[in-house]
């Protein structure tokens, strides 16, 4: 096999810098000739298009599948924890009833004249919060 590389060393390197020429022509012309770009784009975008189409349904089952794979794994998840998501959700229960009774409360007192009072700087003693005297001890607020 050497022997035959070196017999034919000249046509072999001749072959050899033909096609790198060639290539080396064909970016040339490809970077300065819009015609030519053109045509290699237009080319790649049918073959693009090509693959696409060729492959759509594959690309919609492979999605389908991803879509569903989620969902198992979700499942399997609320299976695995189902007992904490219900502590979870009666806890959050709790909070929000306890904090909706406050604020039930917080509006009640608030329309009500009874929690407009205050305390007296003077005694400590609870006063109307309106009051420039107070009932206990006489001072002026």
């Amino acid at each position: 096999m050497t022997d035959f590389l070196f017999e034919h060393f000249d046509a072999i390197f001749t072959i050899m810098l033909v096609i790198t020429l060639l290539g080396f022509g064909f970016v040339i012309v490809s970077i300065f000739s819009p015609t030519v770009r053109s045509k290699m784009m237009g080319r790649q975008i049918r073959m693009t298009k090509r693959v696409l189409d060729d492959n759509y349904d594959t690309i919609r089952d492979l999605s389908g599948t991803a879509a569903d794979l989620g969902v198992d794994i979700q499942k399997d998840i609320y299976d695995r924890h189902e007992d904490d998501y219900h502590d979870l959700a009666k806890r959050k229960a709790s909070v929000y009833k306890d904090a909706d009774s406050d604020i039930a409360k917080a509006m009640k007192e608030g329309f009500s004249d009874s929690s407009r009072r205050t305390t007296c700087r003077y005694c400590g003693q609870t006063i109307d919060a309106d009051s420039r005297f107070c009932n206990h001890c006489g001072k002026q607020q």
